[in-house]
């Protein structure tokens, strides 16, 4: 079996200390690089070896998010994974629409990073599973409305004109 080569990215040096001592060596796992910030890690030949990068979302400099972006569009075969302590469904599902292959919460133990990295260089999409459940509420749940939204609703369905609507409403026929 072919080794995965990783990459940590993530502020906190005990952090990448741990992940670094939990994953490497481990079958056929082997961390090729650790960084403290996403400069460091863009500056870094690693990136061009690397097939996977296990990355914080919450850095000091340039964010997650744009470090995401950035090694999707230059290194558009490394594989990945946001590692964070944020589990609020629209940030992961946004992520995974730009593209990460996926998102872990902080909290995950050596079994489930070992199996997110196998299942995204499957080609599939690693969540922590309280997030998937979370993700598949939120997916379920009808958006909710505001109030004066409601009301354009109920004007829209009383068959009154948008020119009438926008009257009513206080606003222009552009809105």
């Amino acid at each position: 079996m072919k080794t995965i080569d990783i990459l940590l990215t993530d502020d906190h040096p005990a952090l990448l200390q741990g992940l670094q001592s939990l994953l490497d060596g481990l079958d056929n796992l082997r961390v090729i690089g650790a960084f403290k910030s996403g400069e460091e890690l863009l500056a870094s030949a690693h990136l061009a070896k690397a097939d996977v990068l296990l990355l914080d979302l919450l850095l000091e400099g340039l964010s997650g998010e744009d470090i995401l972006q950035e090694v999707l569009r230059n290194y558009p075969l490394i594989k990945v994974i946001i590692f964070s302590t944020s589990d609020q469904p629209e940030a992961v599902r946004r992520l995974l629409q730009k593209g990460a292959h996926g998102y872990l919460l902080k909290g995950a133990g050596q079994a489930e990073l070992v199996k997110a990295i196998r299942e995204v260089m499957a080609g599939g999409l690693a969540v922590s599973p309280g997030l998937a459940v979370h993700l598949a509420k939120a997916v379920r749940e009808p958006a909710r409305l505001s109030p004066r939204e409601m009301e354009v609703v109920r004007l829209i369905a009383d068959d009154l004109p948008v020119k009438s609507i926008a009257e009513r409403m206080g606003v222009s026929v552009n809105t």
